[in-house]
């Protein structure tokens, strides 16, 4: 999506030919369907460790943003 959003901007316009409004809304329900599963896997993991999804989510938030390096 951020290659997207920086090729063609944050939303299809006007102005653009089939075949970015294709590729943007392609990659959009993609980004959509992606967020979607992570959301559900935090849920699910939040219950099976009796723990809050905010502070699963949190966790994950923090790992995405400050990975550990590879072993």
């Amino acid at each position: 999506m951020q290659q997207l959003f920086d090729d063609y901007g944050r939303s299809p316009v006007d102005e653009w030919a089939e075949s970015q409004r294709t590729a943007w809304h392609t990659a959009w329900k993609a980004w959509v369907d992606d967020v979607r599963a992570v959301q559900e896997a935090i849920r699910a993991y939040a219950f099976e460790q009796g723990r809050e999804i905010r502070h699963v989510d949190a966790d994950v938030k923090k790992a995405a943003r400050h990975p550990e390096p590879a072993a």
